[in-house]
Formats: structure tokens, C-alpha cells, sequence
């Protein structure tokens, strides 16, 4: 009789342990509201509407966190692949949390590429801002949350070719496709007509994250909390630059923004 209670309460004690690093391991969730308060113009005069929405409120426990906080090119991407290689053996779920005004289109896509056929489960997050390239990426997470008044920014891709008249047409159709393939697959996935939103990017198509969500090319707004120098979190420019790599200048407008 003292044997089976004595292994009734070992067996309890090995739930409750169970239990309690599943908590541990897991994220940490709630839901607060906000209010967003936009003036309206009409012909009556300017008027202000408020709107609440949900924040998603996340502690990220032991998920694993890149900070993706330069612009996207080569060694930033290898570096973004390589933490993604080697998060997957020990874990099922990342947070990309991007800050960058964007890059190299054909780097950006092969991390696209990467993303879509991972077997993580890969949320990105924009923090502040995400630009040109980096929009791109942001909108290939599983689930796309944004920071309530980070800023997503879409544009036409620029570039330049050089060589015959002939190889120089040959490349810019390639390259049109290319691109108009990455913007086909964004508007696709928010559900918004593609002729309207490459109208809308022709020139620079800036969302503030309430506008991001309500046009769907966002999930969730979200205020989330990660230790920025934990032993989970890895920051793709501290990386870069203990490689002594240089990283390149990418100066975006509002970054310039402030109130006189």
C-alpha cells in the first residue's frame, strides 16, 4: 500500500514538473486594447476617429529571437540562414523582429525562398521599420505581427543593367518578372488586387501598423518582449561585425522625422 502511494506521488511530482517547463517553454500571451485616434477630412472639416483594436502582448519564454537590424544584403542573409540551420535543431518556432530599410532584392528573396520551405515556424515582427526588401520578408512570416506605429514601406525595385541593347532588354524582362512575382505573391496573400497595389507602390506606399492590419498585409498587432542580449536572441549586426564585416549605409526619410 505504501509503494503505490508513494509512487501515486512521484508520478504527480513528474506531471507537475512536466508541466511547468512546458510553461516555461512555451510563449507567454495576452491581449490588451488600444485606441487609434486619426483625423478625418470631409467636407464638414477635420474630425477625429477612434478606433480600439487588440494588442497581442508576447514574452517569448525560451523561443528564439533574430534581430534582423541592417539592410538586407549577402552577409546578412547567410548570417539570417546560418541562426535559422542552427535554431531548427533545437527548437520548432522563431521570431525574425526586423528593423531595416531593405536591400538587394535577389538576397532578400533566396532568404524568402529559405522561409517558405523551413520546417520553422517563422513570425516576423516589425519593430520600427520595415522597407522595400524587408517588407518582402516581413510579409513571408507565418505570422506577420507588427509593433502598434511601426511602418511598413513598399516601392518599385530600382536598379541599373550594363552590355548589348539585346542583353540589356533580356535582363530587365527577367527582372521585371522576378519582382512583379514577390509583389503577385504579397497582394495575393493580403487578398487585395494586384493591378490596385502595384498601382499603389508605384511610387512609395507607406502603412502605418493599425492601416498595415486593417489592409491585411499584417496579422496582429503585438508588443513583445525578448531580452535583446539573452542567449536565445541573436543580433544580425553584433554577428556581422565580430566577422568584421562592413556593413553598408541605407538612409531612410523618416528615420530624419522629428517634432520642432
Amino acid at each position: 500500500m505504501l509503494k503505490k502511494v508513494l509512487l501515486t506521488l512521484v508520478l504527480v511530482g513528474l506531471v507537475v514538473v512536466a508541466s511547468a517547463f512546458t510553461l516555461q517553454t512555451k510563449d507567454r500571451q495576452s491581449t490588451v486594447t488600444v485606441t487609434t485616434a486619426t483625423p478625418v477630412t470631409s467636407e464638414k472639416g477635420t474630425e477625429v476617429s477612434i478606433k480600439s483594436q487588440k494588442v497581442l502582448k508576447v514574452d517569448v519564454g525560451s523561443s528564439k529571437v533574430i534581430l534582423l537590424n541592417t539592410p538586407v544584403f549577402m552577409s546578412s542573409v547567410n548570417a539570417i540562414i546560418e541562426e535559422l540551420e542552427n535554431i531548427k535543431n533545437n527548437s520548432t518556432k522563431v521570431y525574425l523582429v526586423i528593423d531595416s530599410p531593405g536591400g538587394s532584392v535577389i538576397d532578400g528573396a533566396r532568404l524568402i525562398s529559405y522561409m517558405e520551405s523551413s520546417s520553422l515556424e517563422i513570425n516576423t515582427v516589425c519593430e520600427s521599420l520595415c522597407a522595400s526588401m524587408a517588407a518582402q520578408i516581413f510579409e513571408a512570416g507565418r505570422n506577420r505581427y507588427m509593433v502598434n506605429r511601426s511602418i511598413l514601406m513598399f516601392h518599385q525595385a530600382s536598379g541599373g543593367t550594363r552590355g548589348t541593347l539585346e542583353g540589356m532588354l533580356s535582363q530587365l524582362t527577367m527582372i521585371k518578372l522576378y519582382v512583379d512575382r514577390l509583389d503577385a505573391s504579397v497582394a495575393a496573400r493580403a487578398g487585395l488586387d494586384y493591378t490596385e497595389f502595384k498601382q499603389k507602390i508605384a511610387y512609395e506606399y507607406w502603412l502605418e501598423a493599425a492601416d498595415a492590419v486593417d489592409t491585411r498585409l499584417a496579422d496582429q498587432l503585438i508588443s513583445i518582449s525578448y531580452k535583446k542580449s539573452g542567449k536565445n536572441t541573436k543580433d544580425i549586426q553584433e554577428i556581422l561585425k565580430s566577422k568584421g564585416i562592413e556593413i553598408p549605409v541605407n538612409v531612410v526619410t523618416p528615420r530624419t522625422l522629428h517634432f520642432n
